[in-house]
């Protein structure tokens, strides 16, 4: 009878650590599949996620009055991704590309534009009976035709445009030049990653500038309307202003700019 309790002691024992065990790749899976779902549905480099994406017509992206900045045309072997705006919507909407990934609104949409469902991702391979072919479309603030207007007053210079809405915060303009061609990232990418002016830096969200006094445009506009000063004024810059009752107005470390 001992021996017998023993052994039944022993199995009870091992039952708990299966049980144990069990319980732990069951909370492990739910975590992969609930709290991760999200982050590994917008990871470029998840394969299932890449190989899906070869299977579904990816939603188009559109500006903020319905114009189409990307959109997905059959071809005989698949999908193609096209830009009809090419480089001048680049900077924000990014591209696609099977070999180098995601950019852009690209990548952080990509979830939506993909078709990808969280809800229905959580479920896991249940999901593939509810999941569509189709992805959804994504409309941005931007406006088309304030997109083009900055990039041609941008002509050939370096630099960045950004316009916002001062009331909402939204962005109805953002541009970078120079600037690559999304339609032919892939052909153009060895070029694009040696070239010394940049090309694939979004100068308008990822370049470091020092901010500038946005109250000196007004300020000019008031000082030649008024004729105080004309364009062929020169000022000479002494690194202080002298003020009434001896006081003196320094500049930012007491520079001197000349005239």
């Amino acid at each position: 009878m001992h021996r017998q309790n023993s052994i039944d002691k022993h199995i009870y024992t091992i039952v708990k650590v299966f049980i144990g065990l069990f319980a732990i790749i069951f909370i492990n899976l739910a975590y992969i599949q609930i709290y991760q779902a999200e982050d590994l549905l917008k990871d470029s480099h998840n394969s299932h996620v890449a190989e899906k994406a070869l299977q579904v017509q990816r939603g188009k992206i559109l500006d903020r009055n319905g114009v189409v900045l990307a959109d997905t045309t059959v071809e005989k072997d698949g999908f193609k991704r096209v830009y009809p705006y090419g480089e001048i919507f680049a900077s924000p909407i990014g591209y696609v590309s099977d070999k180098l990934g995601y950019a852009g609104i690209e990548s952080t949409q990509n979830t939506y534009l993909a078709g990808n469902n969280l809800v229905l991702h959580a479920l896991g391979p249940i999901s593939q009976i509810f999941e569509q072919n189709v992805g959804n479309d994504v409309h941005l603030t931007l406006n088309a035709d304030y997109q083009q207007a900055a990039y041609d007053a941008l002509g050939n210079c370096k630099g960045a445009v950004v316009v916002l809405n001062r009331k909402t915060g939204e962005v109805l303009a953002m541009v970078s030049r120079p600037m690559f061609n999304p339609n032919t990232i892939d052909e153009d990418w060895d070029n694009l990653r040696v070239d010394e002016n940049s090309p694939l830096l979004n100068r308008a969200s990822q370049g470091l500038y020092p901010p500038g006094s946005v109250i000196k445009p007004m300020i000019g506009d008031g000082v030649l309307t008024s004729g105080v000063a004309t364009t062929d004024t020169v000022v000479n810059c002494t690194g202080a202003l002298q003020l009434s009752g001896g006081y003196s107005l320094s500049d930012s470390s007491g520079e001197v700019h000349g005239g």
